[in-house]
């Protein structure tokens, strides 16, 4: 169930990034006008950029593949979380 959590949110940071305006005004219908949501959204965008985001994408995607049994040699989830969330703060 993290991982879900954890890929919506980052995806509709994602799309902040194909929007002309930046500003909180303007994000907070994108976050159901959650000023706290858009915040976070904002400093997550300043501390990892673009290319961060997109490669947070991918590293949710590849566990989540790996979580339902996808390329993985039986690691317990546990395990595969430790690892995500390793490679996602480096």
């Amino acid at each position: 169930m993290v991982l879900p959590a954890l890929y919506a949110s980052f995806s509709k940071i994602y799309t902040v990034f194909g929007m002309k305006d930046h500003s909180e005004a303007a994000l907070k219908p994108h976050f159901y006008f959650n000023s706290t949501a858009v915040k976070n959204a904002m400093e997550t965008i300043k501390n990892y950029g673009y290319d961060g985001i997109e490669r947070i994408l991918l590293r949710l995607h590849h566990y989540n593949l790996k979580g339902v049994g996808v390329g993985d040699t039986g690691t317990p989830d546990a395990s595969l979380m430790k690892e995500m969330v390793v490679k996602m703060i480096a």
